[in-house]
This record gives C-alpha cells, structure tokens and sequence, in this order.
C-alpha cells in the first residue's frame, strides 16, 4: 500500500482519508456485512475494500466521482502527512 506500512490497495488507502465522524461509511459497513451474512455478495475478499469505498463515494453529493477525484472535492481528509506519502508514492510509481 503506499503507506509502505500495510498490505492492500489504493482504495484502502483512500479509506483512510475518510474522516472519522464520517456517518456513512458505518452504514456502508454493515450493509456488507449483512449481504455477506445472506450469501449474496460476489466480491472476492480481497476486493471488499473496492466494495467498501465506490458505494460511500456514490453516496456523496455527486454520486459519479470516480476514486481519483475524491480528495479533489474533499469528500476525504487532507491529513497533509498522509496525503504526501500517497503523493510521493504515485509520482515514483508512474516514473518507471
């Protein structure tokens, strides 16, 4: 991940951004919870933080804010600390 720290994705990432008195990302939670308890989810495990973070972002004011946009439009912190880390990590990803 590109906090170097801990395994997962950009969408991991991202959700680490969202600010804790957020009061969706809870419903967003126990909505997959409650479709894993049912046998109707069909996302691997390892894919659960995309199904996480693209309904939380579809339930912000513009419902078609791709991933990339969502610091953009501050749906997300600007923890300056952790904002940099995934500034300086994009910019050495894609110089190869």
């Amino acid at each position: 991940m590109p906090n170097n720290n801990s395994n997962g994705m950009l969408e991991d990432f991202i959700s680490f951004l969202i600010s804790p008195e957020d009061e969706l990302l809870p419903i967003v939670h126990s909505t997959l919870d409650e479709i894993e308890k049912k046998g109707l989810s069909n996302y691997s495990p390892a894919h659960k933080p995309k199904a996480i973070i693209h309904p939380w972002l579809s339930w912000q004011e513009d419902p078609e804010t791709p991933l990339r946009l969502s610091i953009t439009k501050k749906y997300v912190t600007m923890d300056e600390v952790t904002c940099s880390k995934l500034i300086n990590w994009l910019k050495v990803l894609f110089q190869q």
